[in-house]
């Protein structure tokens, strides 16, 4: 069983699809780093079968000119299903740089880190996760597929 979780954007409504969609016409990623990676086990080689991860995320954007940066960090903690004894956990953070003429808004921030910055950013993070659990000697483990809900947004009416 996997549990995904996320934030809102400040508890700000989301934007309208119309404006939401008119941010993303002109939207470019133009690059991804990661700035923080690290991972810790507490066990040799867990069941898989046995265990679970709980997937946290967090996010947040600054403007710039020409565009904003964001940051997206993943938090795995694994965990023992009968138990809930820590197995391990593995973190990943990302910067993320975007180009657009339009500045990044709140109510753009609530959908937008909720779908585009975890869907740009997810391919990152299940690679390293992934290697971290290779390092770790642990069996082969393969991350879910991301989507909204599985982190819990809400879909907006009339939203494509």
């Amino acid at each position: 069983m996997t549990k995904q979780s996320g934030t809102k954007a400040k508890d700000v409504a989301p934007a309208p699809p119309a404006v939401y969609n008119a941010f993303l016409k002109d939207l470019d990623l133009e690059g991804v780093r990661m700035t923080e990676g690290a991972f810790a086990s507490q066990v040799a080689r867990p069941k898989v079968t046995k265990s679970r991860v709980n997937i946290d995320f967090g996010a947040d954007y600054t403007n710039a000119k020409g565009g904003f940066e964001a940051t997206a960090a993943f938090t795995f903690t694994f965990l023992a299903t009968e138990t809930e004894a820590p197995l391990g956990t593995i973190r990943a953070v990302y910067s993320l740089r975007y180009r657009t003429a339009q500045p990044m808004t709140d109510d753009v921030w609530a959908v937008f880190s909720m779908r585009n910055l975890r869907l740009n950013a997810w391919p990152y993070a299940r690679e390293f996760a992934q290697g971290a659990t290779l390092r770790m000697d642990w069996p082969k483990f393969t991350l879910p597929v991301v989507n909204s809900a599985r982190f819990g947004a809400t879909k907006a009416k009339d939203d494509a």
